[in-house]
């Protein structure tokens, strides 16, 4: 059974280096998405965290999450639009 999901591949690989790097709650990827593409869903990016298996923060996690400052999602956005650039070549 092959799922499609809304978001691209390059969406899908950022919701889930954003995950894992900062352990921010699920709102606050969304909301950090949301700013460069107003078309991504929060159910969307819950589903690819659910696939992932790290929709649920682990309790060691919880507290580098408290004190992780808050991610400029433009700082990330340049390795990944090499990474697009690579796919598409």
């Amino acid at each position: 059974m092959n799922i499609e999901y809304a978001l691209s591949d390059i969406e899908q690989a950022l919701v889930i280096s954003l995950r894992r790097s900062s352990w921010m709650a699920l709102d606050e990827v969304w909301e950090t998405l949301l700013a460069e593409n107003p078309k991504i869903s929060r159910s969307s990016i819950y589903r690819i965290l659910v696939k992932e298996k790290i929709n649920v923060i682990p309790v060691e996690k919880k507290e580098i999450a408290k004190k992780s400052p808050k991610i400029n999602l433009v700082s990330m956005l340049l390795p990944v639009s090499r990474l697009k650039s690579e796919i598409l070549s």
